[in-house]
C-alpha cells in the first residue's frame, strides 16, 4: 500500500495498514 519512496512513510494514514510506517509493509 505504501508508495515505493525508498524510506519510512511519515503519513499516518499510510501507516494504518501496518504497525510501523515502513516499506517492508506488504
Amino acid at each position: 500500500m505504501a508508495n515505493a519512496r525508498g524510506f519510512v512513510a511519515v503519513n499516518e494514514e499510510e501507516c494504518k495498514g501496518c504497525d510501523l510506517c515502513v516499506t517492508a509493509c506488504p
